[in-house]
């Protein structure tokens, strides 16, 4: 491995959307409500759900700039509207003496009629900052040497992968603790936990949720990144692995955690339909 490290991020800022799918959440909570799997059904989607978010944090930060400098942010307010605001409470403390009451009224009510349409242009008002400037110049100051904002997002793209891959882990661990009716059942080997899903939920469950090339590829890379460094490991150069791989060092990137969480959320379908017909998780 070279003492160099070549980091690549998605600089798309759209890809950092979050992916989390509410509607699914939503169908497999219902699903699983008021049985065995409520418990283990609900630690997954809290799991996934924190997990998208960390990712959109990109994406929310560069909206976030331009939404307080228009004055979308309660704690902020354009330096024209307090002007006016304090001109129109300093009237009766200033002038007070000066002018009639009805003149301060009308003065105050011609104030009011300014700010409101001031109100109105910057509501109307294109933006002087977009989101897509605001990532631009983050993505700019990174290739102009400062590459702590793209090693962050790189750091959270691989951290992301390894939370979403072992939140499904726990949950199949989890479910195969309730059909054998050992809450403290462990993993103790990938090869023995797949015989004991089979056991437990059958052959097409094990054959999806676990020996799915897909699912097997993915467990494999989380193993690469949470203990060899992210390095290339040679089960992994016999697999069919899209992931961009840079000087033997595997590249996760804004889609990849997406596609992933996209994979394995329909295998929790398969293995939750599967479960609720046996009468120990009903």
């Amino acid at each position: 491995m070279n003492d160099t490290l070549d980091i690549r991020i998605d600089q798309r800022l759209d890809s950092y959307r979050s992916y989390f799918d509410h509607s699914w959440a939503r169908r497999v909570a219902n699903a699983a409500e008021g049985s065995q799997l409520e418990g283990p059904v609900f630690a997954l989607c809290v799991n996934w759900k924190a997990t998208a978010n960390a990712c959109a944090l990109p994406w929310l930060l560069a909206q976030s700039v331009p939404a307080a400098l228009r004055g979308h942010s309660p704690e902020y307010e354009p330096y024209g509207r307090k002007a006016l605001k304090a001109l129109r409470e300093r009237v009766d403390t200033d002038l007070g003496d000066s002018l009639s009451h009805m003149t301060r009224k009308k003065f105050k009510d011609w104030i009011r009629v300014i700010e409101e349409r001031v109100r109105q242009e910057l509501d109307r008002a294109e933006p002087a900052v977009t989101a897509e400037m605001t990532w631009r110049e983050c993505v700019d100051a990174a290739h102009a040497g400062n590459p702590e904002f793209s090693m962050s997002i790189w750091g959270l793209q691989r951290t992301a992968y390894i939370a979403i891959f072992f939140a499904y882990e726990e949950f199949l661990r989890a479910c195969t603790g309730l059909a054998k009716k050992n809450p403290d059942y462990r993993v103790v080997g990938f090869r023995k936990f797949a015989t004991d899903v089979k056991t437990c939920f059958g052959a097409d469950v094990a054959s999806q949720c676990l020996d799915d090339e897909r699912v097997d590829i993915a467990r494999l890379v989380r193993n690469a990144l949470a203990h060899n460094g992210g390095g290339i490991t040679d089960e992994l150069r016999k697999k069919p692995l899209e992931l961009r791989v840079v000087d033997d060092i595997i590249q996760i990137m804004a889609p990849d955690t997406r596609e992933l969480f996209d994979l394995l959320k329909v295998k929790v379908d398969f293995l939750v339909e599967k479960a609720l017909t046996l009468p120990a998780l009903q």
